[in-house]
């Protein structure tokens, strides 16, 4: 009975949790872009400028209120299932009192670490696209000297490996 108590809470909680975390997943693929604009060699208006910084501002608000939003989740999901109507219902099930609090705690420890392992996502795509277009700049500054000691298939693989294994390293991590 544990097991079906743990997977109606993960039902229960996950039914707006993924919203969230698809949004921040958006918003890093929008982080990524402001800055990579901020970073950019070309001239920047005024304008461009203030839209980059309010996107990164915005982007780091959303990862803070995706936080608070698992929180908030998990504490509504504890809320009803023991204070309210439904908490009456629940009592009623042939579950001990222990394992309802522990499938609680079992529900909200998963949600918490998958919003954290989200979070870190988030931050390695905004990461990634910054550093592939930093490398392919430090590349496009060779002179002729670099340029013949490297060919041009041994430095798309080199970039293109280097990248690789950073992103591996960076999901083992996670």
């Amino acid at each position: 009975m544990l097991k079906k108590v743990i997977r109606y809470d993960f039902k229960a909680i996950l039914k707006y949790w993924w919203i969230a975390a698809l949004s921040s997943f958006v918003l890093a693929c929008v982080g990524g872009g402001c800055t990579e604009i901020l970073n950019s060699e070309k001239e920047l208006t005024e304008a461009v400028y203030v839209l980059s910084m309010l996107g990164i501002v915005l982007v780091i608000i959303s990862f803070v209120a995706f936080f608070i939003l698992s929180e908030i989740l998990v504490f509504l999901r504890f809320y009803k299932n023991f204070f309210t109507d439904e908490g009456y219902l629940t009592f009623t099930l042939p579950v001990k009192r222990s394992q309802l609090l522990s499938s609680k705690l079992i529900t909200s420890c998963i949600v918490l670490i998958a919003t954290g392992i989200i979070l870190m996502i988030d931050i390695g795509i905004i990461a990634v696209i910054d550093l592939r277009k930093d490398i392919f700049r430090q590349v496009g500054k060779f002179g002729m000297k670099e340029i013949k000691s490297f060919s041009t298939s041994s430095l798309i693989t080199r970039t293109t490996n280097d990248i690789t294994q950073i992103q591996n390293t960076g999901n083992q991590k996670t």
